[in-house]
């Protein structure tokens, strides 16, 4: 009986394991998809320490692709990954990049079955603007389905205020809508916004159904009672408004009405930089023992969940030090996969470590001013295409 509990629990790991690994993947599709843009023009470099992390994010990507486990889309999936580092080499044109990139990302949650969860906080403010751009001439501006264009069209847009089909709808299931569209409806694919745009307008809309005074009206707790299962973002974001109030009773409901329109709760709130540090410590662990892939994969969460999420704001004060530390966590990467000597690996994490430092002292020296804080903005916005 016990062999048989180790045995079950060790096959428990190694699919957390693989659902982590490919979570990974898709965040450097994603990546890949929507920045290369940002890195190459009309076949010529234009930024490039970005360029350079597009190299490496394709090299990682065929990288672990190949660590997938077999079946029959497998194959596939390696031939696209090719020509993504292909496309990526030869500074092909983005919207091809974007094609293959959007491709694979579809077949990998698909023939995985993977359920994709926002690896941050959406940003509501900024799904607000991308709503009035990119959705209300449809759906309206108050979400009812009665956009200026929406006259003529069939089937008619989307009522995001019904509350009979909010009931029914999952975040994840708005997600995925808004990444692939609808086929034989005037709904687009959207999947040229980043991933977290996407999460963001999932949960903006998820939210018109229910006013804020009522949710505001009826107090709950988010800690005591059954209803804490909805505290975890994996469970909030496959379950529908019915199944809370059906599993959880009403207070569930509520909960997930709140959670729809503030999220903050459920992300943590850990420094991205003190994240990064200890992300570089395991991937010095993991390499001194000979594990390449974790290793690789741990430097790339220490990029894409740590440093990256404080890079704008990071370039409104000191970009020197932004593009340095860009570069060198992109170096760290490309030498894990030529496997330097482990000697030289720890001297260069714990030169990065020392940069990142340098960062944490640059940010809290100058907390965002006025014309700092603009200036993270217009360079946000522009990376999202606004």
């Amino acid at each position: 009986m016990n062999r048989l509990l180790v045995f079950l629990l060790m096959l428990l790991a190694a699919s957390l394991s693989r659902a982590g690994g490919a979570q990974q993947l898709l965040q450097l599709i994603d990546y890949v998809g929507v920045d290369y843009a940002g890195a190459v023009t009309d076949g010529a470099v234009t930024n490039a320490a970005e360029y350079s992390e597009m190299l490496d994010f394709s090299a990682g990507i065929q990288q672990q692709l190949a660590a997938l486990p077999d079946n029959g889309q497998k194959p596939a999936l390696l031939k696209q990954g090719e020509q993504l580092a292909t496309l990526v080499q030869n500074k092909s044109a983005a919207s091809a990049v974007d094609l293959v990139a959007n491709s694979m990302r579809l077949a990998i949650i698909d023939s995985y079955k993977i359920t994709v969860v926002p690896r941050k906080q959406p940003d509501l403010v900024h799904a607000a603007a991308l709503y009035e751009q990119q959705c209300a001439g449809c759906h309206g501006v108050t979400g009812d389905g009665r956009g200026p264009q929406a006259a003529g069209l069939e089937p008619a847009p989307i009522n995001f205020r019904d509350r009979a089909r909010y009931s029914q709808r999952t975040l994840y299931g708005l997600y995925n809508t808004i990444s692939q569209g609808v086929p034989e409806t005037s709904m687009p694919s959207y999947h040229e916004l980043s991933a977290e745009d996407r999460w963001s307008l999932a949960f903006y809309v998820g939210r018109f159904a229910v006013s804020e005074p009522v949710v505001i009206g009826v107090p709950t707790q988010t800690s005591p009672g059954r209803q804490k299962a909805l505290m975890d973002i994996a469970k909030l974001t496959v379950t529908t408004p019915a199944e809370a109030i059906e599993a959880y009773g009403p207070e569930g409901g509520v909960l997930m009405a709140q959670l729809r329109r503030n999220p903050a709760p459920l992300f943590s709130k850990r420094s991205p930089l003190r994240f990064s540090r200890h992300q570089l410590d395991d991937v010095v662990t993991a390499y001194a023992n000979h594990k390449h892939e974790d290793a690789y994969r741990l430097a790339v969460e220490a990029y894409l969940e740590g440093f990256e999420l404080v890079e704008q704001g990071l370039s409104a004060v000191d970009p020197t030090l932004r593009i340095e530390i860009e570069q060198s966590m992109t170096g760290l990467r490309t030498d894990i996969r030529n496997a330097i000597p482990v000697e030289e690996l720890e001297a260069k994490v714990i030169r990065i470590k020392g940069l990142l430092d340098v960062a944490s002292e640059r940010l809290s020296e100058r907390s965002l001013s006025g014309g700092a804080a603009f200036a993270s903005a217009f360079f946000i916005l522009v990376r999202e295409g606004l």
